[in-house]
Formats: C-alpha cells, structure tokens, sequence
C-alpha cells in the first residue's frame, strides 16, 4: 500500500476509534490527529475537513467491497451488498450519517449513487442524452437514499434493505429502466418504482429525514403517479346522480379517516402509506365531482374561475392574512402576543377555521384588486 494510502488509513481508523464514543460533529482536527499521534499538517495535506476524511473513508471501502462483490448488477445486488457493509460498519455510519449539514456524507453518497446509475444507463443506451441520463441518475439516487438513510438511522435494527430486495426492481439490466430510456408506455414500470418510493417516503417521515426534500417528494411521487392513472381511466358522461353518489361516499370517507389521522404532506407526515393513498383518492374525487355537480350553475362556475384567476396572491398572501386572524383572537381572549408566532395558525377548533378560510380569501383577493386598479391607473396615464 503507497505511504500515502497508509497515512490515509491511520488518521480513518483513528477517526472510527474517536467515533465509537463521541458525536462526529464534537470530534475535531486536532482530536484525530492527537489520537492517531501525526501532526495536522498530515492531515491537511490529505483532507480539507473532517468530513472530507469521512468521504473518503466511505468512497474508498463501498467501492472495494462492491466491486469485490460484483454487486452493480441489479437492485437488488447493491441494496443486499450495502446492508452487509453499513452492518459490518455499524457504528461509524450510524454517527457519520446522522450530521447532514454542508460537506456531508449524505450528500456524498447520494452524489456516489448517482454516478453508478448513471454509469448504468449510459451502458444500457449510449444514446441517450446527459439531461436524461442525469435525471435518471438522481431519480433513482434519491430512492435508494430514501431506503438507506431511514434505516441507518434507526440504528439498523431491521433488515429493511433485505425486505426491500422482494420488491424486485432491478434497475440496471430490467425493462423498467429499457422503458424509461425508449419513452415507451411506462405505467406499469412508473407503479413499480412509485411503490418503492412512497414506502421509503413513509420511512423517511418516521425518521424525520426529508434532506433537500428527498422524503417528501419520494411520498408524492405516488400521488402523480395515481393522478395519472385516474386520468387514463375516468370516463365522461357519469350521470349526475352517480357523481352525487361518489361525492358523498368520499365526503363520508374522509370524515371517517379524519377521526383517525391526518396528512401533512409539508412535513412529510402521515401515519401509513395504507392512510394516505385512500385519503388523497377521496379528496380528488371530492373535489371533482363536486366541480363537475357545479358545472352547470353559472354563478358557482363564474366564482370558481374568478379564484382560480387569483391562485397566485392567494397563495402568496394567505398565511400573512392568517396572522390577522391570530392577531385579532389573542386580542379578544387576552393572551400573550408572541403567540402571534404560531405558524401557520394558532387557533384549531369551533369556528376558527371559517375564520381562518375567509381570510385566506377575502384579503388576498382584495389586495388583488386593489393592485390591479393600481396597476391599470398607471398603465393608463
């Protein structure tokens, strides 16, 4: 092993010995440096950071391992090859992964992923193009992270990853990542892989881990995915007493789910994947028929494309009028004004909420206006 390797070595090890009993974000420089007896100039003529130290450790064990496992082959290979290695390097990861913030391994190993995927497809198309083979890579990249990160932080208790390799979604050599590089029909395929990322959604949510919104989006890719199912699939031309039908079933649905969870898709928060696709198919069917049942009432439709028109203050402006609301109510129950922090409301029950909604309305519709009228006095002169 060159000399260089070999300090490379000593200061990771010294790092790993540090890391069994202290936090790495409390380890510095000079308690690694101290620990393996070298001085920080050594250190810094390999490493930028600590973290740096910690990238290379990572890069330069997975890939000796996976190449020592031949384990780039499919989905399943490198899931079941990293379970093996993060188990066999329990303690490191599981303090290494837990620091998120700017240079961190996190980051790193999505980066690592992202380059075998696209390494991957470039062999399975040459031609396809970098806009393409980037996104793949980074689609794919963060769900894979979506499974890992979950796991290690929860102390790798399970065998999660093994569970996950009975899903069966290879994505080197299988039709599923043939399709998406052809542009065929790729509804079958686009289930498969949303079904993977909403339960590694769910998992990110237990975890509290949403890192640049991976957890949240891996949750609502499913959604799209279901939306465009219903699209393909919903016929015209329902009668008007079927729609009635469906509107009150869903109304009654999700009545029944409200007494027994919620969904806050902002904080990636819901109790199971099992809660939420039946809660979010209520809600469109509620919200479609009901357009569909007040399609033919003039004034209703008249008022349903002035607020759809109006989108943009509305949901700029709705929170700031919200605080009015609070505002208001800490003054009539007398209650302390730093309450007026609460994000994004602070009163909940009774009739807040149809004080909460007609603000979020009202206000922001009347400051369109009156912009509007600004605007055309001045385009005018």
């Amino acid at each position: 092993m060159p000399r260089s390797n070999q300090t490379k070595q000593l200061l990771a090890q010294s790092l790993q010995e540090l890391m069994a009993t202290t936090p790495l974000e409390k380890i510095s420089v000079n308690d690694i440096v101290d620990h393996a007896n070298v001085g920080r100039n050594t250190f810094y003529y390999h490493f930028e950071d600590k973290y740096d130290l910690v990238n290379w450790y990572f890069q330069s064990g997975i890939t000796r391992f996976l190449v020592e496992l031949s384990a780039y082959s499919s989905w399943n290979a490198l899931l079941a090859a990293l379970e093996t290695y993060f188990l066999e390097n329990k303690v490191f990861y599981c303090n290494a992964l837990a620091y998120n913030g700017q240079n961190s391994l996190q980051q790193y190993m999505f980066d690592y992923l992202r380059s075998i995927f696209e390494q991957n497809v470039r062999e399975l198309n040459p031609d396809a193009s970098a806009e393409d083979t980037r996104k793949i890579g980074q689609f794919f990249a963060g769900a894979m992270m979506g499974i890992l990160i979950p796991w290690v932080l929860s102390g790798m208790k399970s065998n999660a990853l093994s569970n996950m390799s009975e899903l069966s979604i290879p994505v080197f050599n299988h039709e599923i990542m043939q399709k998406l590089l052809r542009g065929g029909d790729t509804l079958i395929a686009q289930g498969l892989v949303s079904d993977v990322l909403l339960w590694a959604g769910w998992r990110c949510g237990l975890a509290g881990w949403n890192v640049w919104g991976l957890g949240i989006a891996a949750s609502c890719y499913c959604l799209f995915y279901l939306g465009t199912v219903l699209r393909r699939t919903t016929r015209e031309g329902i009668p008007t007493y079927q729609r009635g039908i469906f509107f009150a079933a869903a109304f009654a649905v999700l009545l029944i789910l409200g007494q027994l969870g919620s969904v806050g898709l902002a904080g990636n928060g819901y109790s199971s994947p099992i809660f939420l696709l039946p809660a979010s198919l209520a809600g469109w069917v509620l919200v479609r028929e009901a357009a569909c049942l007040t399609a033919p009432l003039p004034c209703v439709r008249a008022v349903l494309a002035y607020l759809g028109r109006a989108t943009m203050p509305i949901v700029i402006l709705h929170f700031l009028s919200f605080k009015l609301v609070t505002w208001l109510g800490l003054l009539a129950t007398g209650r302390e004004p730093y309450l007026l922090a609460a994000f994004p409301i602070y009163f909940t029950g009774g009739a807040w909420w149809l004080a909460y909604t007609a603000a979020g309305l009202v206000l922001p519709l009347a400051a369109n206006a009156v912009y509007k009228k600004i605007k055309n006095t001045v385009l005018a002169h």
